[in-house]
């Protein structure tokens, strides 16, 4: 819960013992009852979202081809925006650039896989079906294993380096953000070195170490309310 100011108001976690959806709705009911005056609902994924539908999901099935932003629009009788988690994330980091890239990438690798959210100029390149930005679907050897496997025995400085220098070729970006994370933990300059000796100089990447994903997910998402309840004025 944050204010229009951008300060955080309430922050947990809840217990999904009777379903996602359920819980949802149950916190949704909660906080509109103590902040009536509550304007907008947000919602970062971790899986992809297609106009408000759950294409794939990753820990809670039961949300797959649910249009959830109709959902809660219908239960809240708020606008509501549901997207990737990452795409979030990249719209947070963006957000906060004082010398804004003209492309920027960021990668994170969690608990439930690897993925990506990309702004170009600006704005999140979700691509056609908002399919932009899940790794695991990179023509790397054994990379679906790797999903489930959670990358064992890997080596995480050559899968990294492969990425962006996926990217590379096709984005050209001049920024690629690393959220820190143990399987890259003093890993950086070897990627750096990596994508150095396999790209034109002209080709490379900035790219940046950062231990802020969960700010840039909670700008994120202010970014994305605040949005919305602009167009609600305007």
């Amino acid at each position: 819960m944050s204010d229009l100011l951008g300060d955080k108001l309430e922050a947990g976690a809840e217990v999904c013992s009777e379903g996602a959806l359920k819980a949802i709705d149950v916190l949704i009911a909660r906080v509109q009852a103590d902040y009536p005056q509550l304007g907008a609902i947000v919602m970062g994924l971790a899986g992809t979202v297609h106009r408000g539908t759950v294409t794939e999901v990753f820990g809670y099935d039961e949300l797959r081809g649910v249009n959830l932003a109709q959902h809660f629009e219908d239960t809240a009788k708020l606008p509501c925006m549901v997207e990737g988690d990452m795409h979030m994330v990249s719209m947070g980091y963006w957000a906060q650039c004082n010398h804004s890239p003209q492309a920027v990438v960021c990668i994170y690798l969690g608990e439930v896989g690897i993925g990506s959210g990309i702004v170009i100029e600006g704005k999140v390149w979700h691509g056609a079906s908002e399919f932009a930005g899940e790794l695991h679907y990179l023509p790397i050897e054994n990379n679906i294993t790797y999903a489930k496997t959670h990358f064992k025995n890997v080596n995480m400085a050559e899968y990294y380096g492969k990425v962006i220098r996926s990217y590379a070729a096709l984005l050209n970006p001049d920024r690629v953000v690393l959220y820190e994370n143990s399987f890259i933990a003093g890993k950086a300059d070897e990627i750096r070195k990596i994508c150095a000796t396999s790209l034109p100089t002209h080709a490379i990447p900035q790219i940046e170490l950062s231990n802020q994903f969960n700010e840039d997910y909670e700008r994120g998402l202010f970014a994305a309310a605040s949005h919305l309840l602009n167009q609600q004025v305007n």
